[in-house]
Order: C-alpha cells, then sequence, then structure tokens
C-alpha cells in the first residue's frame, strides 16, 4: 500500500468535527487526556503507516515526538534555525509554540505552503477540541518536518556517520538510572513537562486545575511543568528504562533511560 501526503491528510479529514473519543479509546487514555499528538499516532495506523511513525509506536507527548522527528526526518523549517514556510508541502508534520521556545501542540500541512507568514493545517484537539482545519502565522510555528512518503526525497534531518552512531549505542548502555531520594527537592529540566495519574505513559495526564496551587503555579495553560520549577520527590517507580516520580501534583517521568527531566 502506498504511503502518501494526500492519504495522510486525507484520512485526518475523514474526522474533521470528532472529538478525541477515538483515540482516548483505541489508545485507553483517560477521558480528557490532550491527544493533539494521539491524533498524528492515530493517523499513521489507520494508513497503514505506523512503522513510519516514532518506531512504529504511539506517542502523546509533543516534545518526544519534535526530538523524534528531529532525528530521523527532513527538517523543513526550524524557527532556531532559518528556512521558509513557503518550502513546505501537503502532509508535512508541524509543531506549534504558543510560547517562544515551547512545544505545545502538532498538527499537519493541509495544502502545499505559498505563504511565507502562514500555513493552512488539520489538526486534532483544537477549536474546541475537534479535529478541524486552521490558519496559523508564522510566530506560532516551532518546525516542520517532512515524513518519508513514497516518492519524496524526505532524508533524514540530522545524518549520522556509524562511527557516531556506535559512540551513541555504546554511551547509552553505559548510562545507569540515576537514584532519587523521598523527600529531596529536584529540580525540572525541560519545558512541557506532563503530569500524570500514575507511573507511566498509560495514565492520564493531569489538567491544570488537578495540580495542587503550587503546581498551577509553575505549569503553562496546559498543566506541564516548566523548567526550572522546584519539585519535592514523594516516591520513585521504574517502568521498562525510564524513572518515574511521585510529587504532590501526581506522578513526572524523571529519566527516560537516556536523558535527565529532572535533578
Amino acid at each position: 500500500m502506498a504511503f502518501t501526503a494526500q492519504d495522510f491528510v486525507a484520512n485526518m479529514e475523514s474526522r474533521l468535527g470528532e472529538g478525541g473519543e477515538h483515540v482516548w479509546d483505541f489508545y485507553k487514555l483517560a477521558t480528557g487526556t490532550l491527544w493533539c499528538a494521539a491524533e498524528i499516532s492515530f493517523t499513521f495506523k489507520e494508513i497503514g503507516a505506523k512503522r513510519k511513525w516514532y518506531g512504529g509506536k504511539p506517542v502523546f507527548y509533543v516534545p518526544y515526538a519534535q526530538e523524534w522527528m528531529a532525528k530521523h526526518w527532513k527538517c523543513v523549517y526550524d524557527y532556531r534555525h532559518g528556512g521558509s514556510l513557503k518550502d513546505a508541502q501537503k502532509g508535512d508534520i508541524v509543531i506549534f509554540m504558543w510560547k517562544k521556545g515551547q512545544r505545545d501542540h502538532i498538527g499537519a500541512v493541509r495544502v502545499d505552503c505559498d505563504s511565507a507568514s502562514q500555513l493552512l493545517t488539520i489538526e486534532g484537539n483544537t477549536s474546541g477540541s475537534k479535529v478541524a482545519k486552521r490558519i496559523r502565522v508564522k510566530a506560532n510555528v516551532y518546525a516542520i518536518y517532512r515524513p518519508p512518503y513514497d516518492g519524496s526525497k524526505a532524508e533524514q534531518s540530522t545524518p549520522k556517520s556509524s562511527q557516531s552512531a556506535k559512540k551513541t549505542s555504546q554511551a547509552t548502555k553505559k548510562a545507569s538510572a540515576p537514584k532519587y531520594t523521598n523527600g529531596k527537592t529536584y529540580t525540572v529540566q525541560v519545558d512541557n513537562l506532563n503530569v500524570r495519574t500514575g507511573a507511566g505513559t498509560k495514565y492520564g495526564v493531569k489538567t491544570k486545575k488537578q495540580l495542587t496551587a503550587d503546581g498551577q503555579k509553575h505549569s503553562n495553560s496546559a498543566g506541564q511543568l516548566m523548567k526550572g520549577t522546584r519539585i519535592t520527590c514523594l516516591k520513585t517507580k521504574t517502568v521498562g528504562s525510564e524513572v518515574w516520580m511521585k510529587i504532590p501534583s501526581g506522578w513526572i517521568c524523571a529519566w527516560n533511560g537516556k536523558k535527565y527531566y529532572v535533578k
């Protein structure tokens, strides 16, 4: 089966006006979980291209999706390094930022772009928590990436030599999970860190109103903790290669197997 931008966009458009029930039910997510990234995962699955996206796994956290695309796909535009929105094509995946430097939302380019100032997109969890068509301005575009559609020239954006890849693999093998102490105060190292109801990505993401009063002061509008937030470790749990930490507001990923989110 061909993997085309036309099929990707058409599949998302088939759900125009729908809420998040289809992704919440399919991925067994808590009702109300933020689902813009889940919609992208769901679309790849629906068109038979699940293995083209995030190593064949769903992803529900926008920064994780952006980091993966930056390593595996051609970067068409990045606000930090330049480029033109006019290079964006139908089916490209867009990371949006509501505040400069943050990775808040994700969607897809709906038609080839002929403007240097705005994009026509289709997104999940938007316009009243629905799948909807939107017009987005350049100031809200963090980066744009091109999936390896059939017939496209979507080269890896950051190609690595076999030697550097080998070093990365060796470094990963040597990395060991950090140990956190209950009752000790730590600092969040990344922006937009989800707070969940349990230890692991299978648990629902908490809203801002579900956090403690102090947690609300140090979170964005979606309830995600911001870089520099000071948190108290109440308990830790290892889930696969990840270390999860319970804090007064809920559970957060402190270590993802390679990277510190909390130090």
